[in-house]
């Protein structure tokens, strides 16, 4: 429990590479030195979290500074799958395993960022306790991501389940499988990254799946993009991991025609009128509305808008305005607007 700060809850939000809600949770590290954030995190073992079978292991292969970091992919039965991301290191049996010649390596982008993945199909038992390698120690390494599928759970009630994996449908709180004491302790740690702030609201661990089918709230997908991953061309509109009071635009790639880049832009949310209205009330009755937003910590509004209209209830537009505030409007779309589908 001393080895990180704090307990990222479900949901966290990152554009342009996590434009949707995340399926995992991240053990935020401790900092070499928590003034100097870029100094990166001290190195820390992790161990198995229960007796299980390791079924697969991935190597990124970062180009730009050549680290590489490792997912493995792991059950204690047939209905259970989790998953480690960013680990800096595999030791013993799992090391071994994981050598030439692997089942794949491809090439892969997100963000501003390109990779070499390479997968193998392993099959290693380990057992609750057993070191299996560690997190941090690299400049870019802040966390340890972990996840949990259980095909027993009710899938999440996404609007368009085609566009998800089974894994992501699945996805449960990681909390819930451990022990109750390790349990409890975990989620008096859920909050922001540095342990700072607590997320009170219910769920207590989070939401991946925030879609409200007929409004505006939830995941949208590029129009004309068919595929789902990587996620940097498509747009969550959604509220806060760690503090829900607060709404949040999530936008990748494709409102670059505006001159919005990939990023998040926060609002506190209205119940009426057409400025700043929660997503959630935002429905395909040809109502067009305009949001002024902030980052994360700032206080005054962005030197823009965002214009947001539902063109039925399944499509919806959006586009950056530069003035600066709503007013009362009426607003207008140019040319440069954005399209998006369930």
């Amino acid at each position: 429990m001393s080895d990180f700060m704090g307990l990222v809850p479900l949901g966290n939000l990152a554009p342009s590479g996590h434009v949707f809600p995340t399926d995992h949770i991240y053990f935020h590290i401790n900092r070499i030195d928590r003034s100097q954030w870029y100094l990166g995190t001290v190195e820390v073992p992790v161990v198995s979290p229960g007796d299980v079978w390791v079924t697969e292991i991935r190597s990124t292969r970062h180009f730009s500074d050549g680290r590489t970091d490792y997912s493995i992919y792991f059950a204690p039965c047939e209905e259970l799958q989790a998953f480690f991301i960013h680990m800096s290191s595999l030791t013993g049996k799992l090391q071994e395993r994981f050598s030439p010649p692997y089942d794949a390596c491809e090439d892969q982008s997100t963000g501003d960022f390109q990779y070499e993945y390479c997968t193998k199909t392993i099959d290693v038992k380990l057992s609750a306790g057993e070191l299996i390698g560690s997190a941090g120690g690299n400049e870019w390494q802040n966390a340890l991501d972990l996840g949990v599928s259980d095909s027993r759970a009710d899938p999440q009630p996404y609007a368009q389940p085609s566009r998800w994996t089974d894994r992501t449908r699945h996805i449960v709180c990681p909390l819930d499988y451990f022990t109750a004491d390790v349990r409890d302790a975990l989620r008096a740690k859920l909050g922001s990254h540095d342990g700072t702030v607590a997320r009170t609201a219910p769920p207590a661990c989070g939401e991946v799946e925030q879609d409200e089918p007929g409004t505006a709230q939830g995941a949208w997908f590029a129009k004309e993009v068919t595929r789902t991953y990587p996620e940097d061309p498509h747009l969550a509109l959604v509220h806060d991991n760690v503090d829900p009071s607060l709404a949040v635009f999530s936008v990748g790639t494709s409102m670059a025609a505006s001159g919005l880049p990939a990023d998040l832009y926060y609002f506190d949310p209205a119940d009426s009128g057409q400025v700043n209205r929660d997503f959630k009330d935002v429905e395909a009755n040809g109502t067009l509305y305009c949001y002024e937003t902030r980052d994360r910590f700032g206080e005054a509004p962005a030197p823009f808008v965002i214009l947001l209209q539902m063109t039925n209830p399944t499509t919806l537009r959006t586009e950056r305005l530069d003035r600066t505030g709503c007013g009362e409007g009426p607003w207008q779309f140019s040319s440069a607007y954005a399209d998006y589908d369930r």
